[in-house]
């Protein structure tokens, strides 16, 4: 059994865990047989446990609540599902990969300086508008701002994942063993080497430095 979640500590529309539910729909319909961990609590929780009714996947997603002891948790997974229409920075994946899981997440805002695709995470491109997700789910995703789109680095108007996108990377990512098990150890290395403070603080003056020097007149 494969098991992935979100670890969503605020279940709100913004954060887009009806895609990860819509995913759970589709991997079981292919016949695999694949775990839902949700953590956390919110406003759209009432929600989400009436699609999985819906769907009729009630006993293929767990909605944990709070969690206490992330350590015992994050062992019980195989991928963490970042899902949100906008992420600044994602720390919660910071967290997943600092034990090994591999990410998948979207390429909007900062999502791509916390992970880095084809390394130790997957990131895809949003394509399912607001609206449209609101119909396949009934769940509002109440963003009315623009986002940062990194691939393009102009903003553009918010979208959500595909869930049919998801699982093909979800199958592709299990199935292979080799390409999980590299992603897992680099998810070690990468949170390791790129979250350290002392690194990051000659980093950050470095960028002063230079933003400095390149706006002083000569």
């Amino acid at each position: 059994m494969y098991r992935y979640y979100e670890s969503l500590f605020r279940l709100v529309g913004l954060k887009g865990i009806s895609i990860s539910i819509l995913i759970t729909h589709e991997l079981t319909k292919k016949g695999i047989n694949a775990t839902l961990l949700i953590a956390g609590d919110g406003e759209i929780r009432k929600n989400l446990e009436e699609l999985t009714y819906k769907l009729g996947i009630e006993d293929k997603v767990k909605f944990l609540g709070y969690q206490s002891d992330m350590t015992s948790f994050y062992k019980k997974i195989d991928i963490y599902l970042s899902t949100p229409v906008t992420e600044p920075f994602g720390l919660s994946c910071i967290e997943a990969l600092s034990y090994g899981v591999p990410v998948i997440f979207p390429f909007v805002d900062g999502q791509p300086e916390a992970i880095k695709n084809g390394y130790c995470g997957i990131g895809l491109k949003p394509t399912i508008s607001i609206d449209e997700h609101k119909k396949l789910t009934g769940i509002d995703v109440d963003f009315p701002h623009q986002v940062y789109d990194p691939i393009n680095d102009q903003l553009t108007e918010p979208k959500l994942l595909s869930h049919i996108d998801c699982v093909v990377e979800i199958i592709h990512l299990l199935k292979k063993t080799s390409l999980y098990e590299s992603m897992s150890k680099n998810a070690f290395q990468w949170s390791k080497e790129n979250m350290n403070y002392e690194k990051f603080k000659i980093k950050f003056e470095d960028a002063l430095k230079n933003t400095v020097k390149n706006n002083t007149p000569s």
